[in-house]
This record gives C-alpha cells, structure tokens and sequence, in this order.
C-alpha cells in the first residue's frame, strides 16, 4: 500500500512538473498582400517583371510574317510566364529565409496567412518588411561595390 502511494506522489510530481515547463506554441500572422504592396523588394520584382513583359510585347508587335504570328506569340507568352515564374519563386525563397530568422529570433512555432486567422496571433508583417527589405538594400550595395 505504501509503494502505491510514493508511486502515485511520483507520478503526480511528474505531471505538475511537466505542465509548469511546458509553454503554449507562439503563433505569428503574415499578411502576404501587406507585404507585396509595402516591400520595396517585391515592387522591384513587380517592375522588372513589367519591364519583361514591355519588352517581350514590343518584339511580338515587330513580327511581321502572319504566318509565324502564333507561333511567336506563344514563345513570347511561355518566355514571360518563365520569367514571372523566377521571379516568384525568388521572392517566395528570400520570404521564406526571413520568416525563419523572425521565426527563430521571437521563438514563433507557426506562422499563418493573416487572412486564414480570425482571431489572434503575433503580427510579424511589419518586421518582415523592415528584413526584407534590409537585406535587399545590404545586397544592393555589395552588388554596387562590386562595380
């Protein structure tokens, strides 16, 4: 009877310590829409991939054989999507390299698409901006040293 009592003591002592170390999980949001239209990065991205599509529309406009026309005009519009494509992929890849240093630096378990969320959860927009941003312009000067 003895034993079944101490056992019960250790295992309540387990459980009440093990609930006074464990922490509720960090949740963050993101407004993705925020970022595309606040970020210098992104409208850079949005105005080259413009300048592409300005670009590939002019050389389609100077095809003068009708016959090769459609022909042309789907390499063109394959060319654009490809580009729009590299560049998506590029910001998504340096997003996701931010979101894992915010992630790390505020100990955040999850983050969410603020427009999935209805309530609740660390707001980590601005402060993805701000790094993003800032990597970028570190980027850019090391590209323009470089020159």
């Amino acid at each position: 009877m003895l034993k079944k009592i101490i056992l019960l003591g250790i295992i309540i002592s387990f459980v009440l310590l093990a609930g006074c170390t464990s922490r509720s999980p960090e949740i963050a949001v993101l407004d993705i829409e925020e970022v595309l239209a606040r970020s210098r990065r992104a409208q850079e991205l949005q105005e080259e991939l413009l300048n592409i599509g300005n670009t590939l529309e002019e050389e389609y406009s100077q095809q003068e054989d009708e016959e090769e026309d459609q022909n042309h005009l789907e390499r063109v519009y394959q060319e654009y999507l490809s580009n729009k494509q590299r560049l998506e992929n590029s910001f998504n890849e340096e997003v996701k390299v931010v979101i894992e240093e915010i992630r790390k630096d505020k100990n955040i378990d999850t983050v969410l698409y603020k427009d999935s969320v209805y309530y609740g959860g660390l707001d980590i927009t601005e402060k993805l901006v701000e790094m993003l941003d800032s990597k970028y312009d570190e980027e850019e000067g090391s590209d323009n040293d470089r020159e």
